[in-house]
């Protein structure tokens, strides 16, 4: 008999552990437009900011007003790139006060950007008990709208550049798909590229009529920034949200890395370009001899 009791005893802590953990996650978001940090490489290291600071950051604000939700902290960023955003990976680095705890995320949480994201499996990814990095990737799916890779400039914080709004434009040329009637390229991913003002508040993302090639959730429709809110709660139908994808973390990640995966690679296009120049400088050649 006392051995089952210690067994009952020993279930039941079991369990109880089970569902602590499961439930000790913090949330993770995303939403568009935003962004206070340039996004220079497709491997970089930006801030994490704190939304308690006084007075409160202007994506944090942005951020609660836009999903009615409120972030602990935020990581915001716009893109300068060159590429378009529909897949990539945010590593966070925890300290070791979030360690056994969980990142969590769903699908009202991720938004309109991204219809995928490793934190909702489960109950969310592990933080090491001793903290460390966590890497949650970010995939666009058929349901998304990507981040764009052009500034428009209607937002103030996004400064306009010249040159990676040119680099957008060619890297999207260069993606296709082809319009059977003209034989032109459409532009991939970032489909509105004549018409970089035309972003989708949510996907799938819409491709003009006549357009062939087009492999459904690589296209890119959304604005060129980005913030991810974390720590995240709120109210859902009238009570404190609650699940993977809410609550708060003892302490903010010390920072963030954003890793973007782009297809074809980006050396590849490098590849294709060198290409190009060396069959158009032998055909000037050649021309130059016959004449």
């Amino acid at each position: 008999m006392k051995i089952m009791r210690w067994l009952t005893a020993l279930t039941i802590l079991a369990c109880c552990g089970v569902l602590s953990y499961a439930q000790a996650d913090g949330g993770f978001g995303t939403h568009g437009p935003g962004g206070s940090q340039p996004l220079n490489s497709l491997s970089q290291s930006l801030n994490v900011i704190s939304c308690s600071t006084v007075p409160t950051p202007t994506d944090c604000t942005a951020y609660d007003m836009a999903t009615g939700l409120t972030a602990q902290g935020i990581v915001a960023f716009y893109d300068q790139t060159g590429f378009a955003i529909n897949n990539a990976t945010i590593t966070l680095d925890f300290p070791s006060a979030d360690g056994g705890q969980t990142v969590g995320c769903n699908s009202m949480t991720l938004g309109a950007m991204f219809g995928y994201a490793s934190c909702e499996a489960g109950s969310g990814v592990p933080i090491p008990m001793g903290g460390g990095d966590v890497p949650i990737t970010i995939n666009e799916t058929m349901s998304g709208t990507g981040i764009s890779c052009y500034n428009s400039g209607t937002n103030m914080d996004d400064p306009v550049s010249a040159s990676a709004n040119n680099l957008c434009k060619l890297t999207s040329s260069i993606f296709g798909p082809i319009d059977q009637a003209t034989g032109n390229a459409l532009g991939l991913p970032f489909i509105n590229v004549a018409n970089p003002t035309n972003v989708q508040a949510s996907g799938p993302c819409t491709v003009p009529t006549g357009f062939t090639s087009v492999v459904l959730g690589s296209l890119v429709c959304g604005p060129n920034s980005i913030v991810i809110g974390l720590g995240i709660t709120g109210t859902c139908d009238g009570v404190p949200c609650s699940g993977s994808g809410y609550g708060t973390f003892p302490a903010l990640p010390t920072a963030a890395g954003v890793e973007v995966f782009v297809t074809p690679e980006p050396q590849t296009l490098l590849l294709v370009g060198a290409a190009l120049l060396g069959m158009s400088m032998l055909f000037m050649k050649k021309k130059a001899i016959i004449a």
